[in-house]
């Protein structure tokens, strides 16, 4: 990467990029750019992807460029990437582009190929574990955590069936058979 804060062309084959073109990152302060960055943001939330970077702008807006290779930092933190969107001008859509079209070089940069500039949207995966999931790596005192839950057989039940108890909260839970309690996902 030749530089660690901004956007920037690498060429392939020797082939330089016109004058005049320019990568940028936009900003949120700018209300034209906020509008093409929440745009993104939004486009990669209806595919469970949230922005790994600030969007970038490659200008002038759908010119033509040899095929080049635009290097981003990941400014909002180390991330896998899991797309990237293009879109070519301001009344273009967002499209995903192939995964073939770019490239992850390590935790902090991807590479994109192109021969056309627009804007570039770099993206992460959202999924998270499921409400209430205790990552035992992340607590040091799980026993203390678990004493502020309250149990399956300390909760108003609804509806109770040999094997499953419906509480009337609307917590649906398996009554473990040895006789041990679990632990619902809400407290």
């Amino acid at each position: 990467p030749t530089s660690t804060t901004e956007p920037a062309f690498v060429s392939e084959g020797g082939s330089t990029v016109p004058p005049g073109a320019e990568l940028k990152f936009l900003s949120a302060k700018v209300p034209a750019e906020k509008v093409v960055t929440d745009g993104a943001a939004s486009r990669a939330a209806d595919v469970s992807m949230a922005l790994a970077a600030p969007v970038v702008a490659g200008t002038p807006l759908g010119t033509d460029i040899p095929p080049s290779r635009v290097t981003i930092p990941l400014k909002m933190g180390a991330a896998k990437v899991s797309g990237v969107f293009y879109k070519a001008d301001d009344s273009a859509a967002w499209v995903v582009m192939p995964s073939s079209g770019y490239t992850q070089l390590n935790d902090k940069f991807v590479q994109v190929s192109t021969s056309k500039l627009g804007y570039f949207a770099v993206a992460k995966s959202m999924v998270r574990a499921p409400t209430g999931y205790v990552d035992m790596n992340e607590k040091t005192d799980y026993a203390s955590t678990m004493e502020e839950w309250t149990p399956w057989s300390k909760r108003t039940v609804a509806v109770e069936h040999p094997y499953l108890r419906f509480t009337g909260d609307g917590q649906l839970g398996v009554i473990d058979l040895r006789g041990c309690d679990i632990y619902p996902d809400k407290k």
